[in-house]
């Protein structure tokens, strides 16, 4: 897409609208140090109606999360949606189009307070997995919010994880999880990596 989200240690989501042009600059031309710095948020329709109503406009454009983002991941099933977790735990599914109204969902249950840990989403986008703090590897439905798997997996972080992209595995077969569970990933720490699956 052309959307940019950028997640900001204040709990910001900004969207980027990377086809938009900029201008920092009094007369509304770039100069070449704001040119280089900065990108243009996605901004509201205004009818130059002054510089206040523009600022209001792109204001009104920015999410907020309780606290520092952590991780923002898009669907590209659908590029006005997303979902972002901040450092307090909390993790939230949001609408472009529908900004001013807040998260369209919430998922309970994350632990974190100040640790960078990932959001993964399968490659179907029905299901999201994040690691807690409390060594907890947790997984929601995107629709409907409900938490359908934690389990204490190891004693460390995982600070990485992924869902299989593809069904085949290297020599072409079909993959176990495919064949004989519901789900499976992949998960990393500092204590090696890990796969794990449903039933």
């Amino acid at each position: 897409g052309n959307v940019v989200l950028c997640g900001l240690r204040n709990g910001s989501i900004v969207p980027v609208d990377v086809r938009e042009r900029h201008s920092n600059h009094p007369t509304g031309r770039s100069s070449p140090s704001t040119a280089r710095g900065t990108v243009p948020m996605l901004s509201a329709r205004h009818n130059g109606r002054g510089r206040n109503q523009a600022d209001k406009a792109k204001s009104s454009r920015v999410i907020s999360m309780p606290s520092a983002v952590c991780s923002l991941v898009s669907l590209s099933s659908d590029e006005h949606y997303f979902l972002g977790s901040s450092m307090d735990g909390s993790i939230k599914l949001f609408d472009l189009r529908l900004i001013q109204k807040g998260a369209i969902q919430s998922y309970a249950g994350h632990v974190n307070s100040h640790n960078n840990l990932p959001l993964v989403v399968d490659p179907s986008e029905t299901l999201l997995m994040s690691g807690g703090e409390d060594c907890t590897v947790r997984i929601w439905s995107i629709k409907t919010g409900e938490q359908i798997f934690a389990k204490s997996v190891a004693d460390t972080l995982f600070t990485a994880l992924c869902w299989p992209e593809s069904n085949l595995n290297l020599d072409g077969s079909s993959s176990l999880f495919d064949l004989n569970h519901s789900w499976g990933a992949w998960m990393g720490s500092r204590d090696g990596l890990f796969y794990m699956h449903g039933t």
